[in-house]
């Protein structure tokens, strides 16, 4: 049965693997043809040389993956923006109290910025505002916390499955190292039973070649 291929339409990648989808025709058993499509494998190899790796390598030092956060970065990301934010409120207290004392003039930009600012803050007398705000950060916080709970436990149990590979692979060397000292020591008692035999049978070939001897003496 023979195939005719008769188009290729596109190429897709999966993982390490380059795949072109091509239209083959093939003759069936009525004597008709059939075609269909199908996947055909591309022969690829991804190289670099030796400059380009260590490139690669220098520029990976330096990316951080931004979707993996820890508790401790998240705390610290709030306390800098809680600083910062404390340093713009200094800011506009000093600018006020100049204002005030007369050292500077008023600028109706500024106090108009003021004033929507304070107009747009949150009235945290709200209790039911205040508690729906106390649960929202408490679900984040809980969540945050789970997550880094999960990493903690994955990064104890990588550890442990470490430890016992490697128990396992000093077991096996010292199994290994046992089953030789044992080979090598029946070696060295086959070696010296041998070399006994051939003493006994030296022996006894003395033996035998002497009894003649005294036999003719006599």
């Amino acid at each position: 049965m023979q195939r005719r291929i008769l188009a290729a339409q596109v190429c897709a990648c999966a993982g390490d693997d380059v795949y072109l989808l091509a239209l083959s025709h093939h003759p069936s058993q009525d004597g008709t043809e059939k075609s269909r499509q199908i996947f055909i494998t591309v022969p690829t190899e991804v190289g670099q040389t030796e400059a380009e790796e260590i490139g690669v390598e220098h520029l990976l030092r330096n990316v951080k993956d931004a979707t993996i956060s820890t508790l401790a970065s998240d705390v610290s990301a709030k306390l800098q923006a809680l600083k910062g934010l404390r340093s713009r409120l200094a800011d506009v207290q000093e600018y006020l109290a100049a204002v005030l004392d007369g050292r500077l003039p008023v600028n109706n930009d500024i106090m108009t910025y003021l004033q929507d600012v304070f107009n747009l803050l949150p009235n945290m007398n709200v209790e039911a505002l205040s508690t729906s705000l106390a649960v929202k950060g408490n679900d984040m916080m809980s969540t945050i916390y789970l997550a880094s709970l999960i990493r903690s436990i994955l990064a104890l149990h990588k550890l442990i499955n470490n430890k016992e590979q490697r128990m396992w692979n000093e077991k096996e060397k010292a199994e290994k190292a046992k089953a030789a000292a044992a080979k090598a020591k029946t070696d060295k008692d086959g070696a010296k039973d041998a070399d006994a035999d051939k003493e006994n049978k030296a022996v006894t070939a003395d033996g035998k070649e002497e009894k003649p001897q005294s036999n003719g003496n006599a």
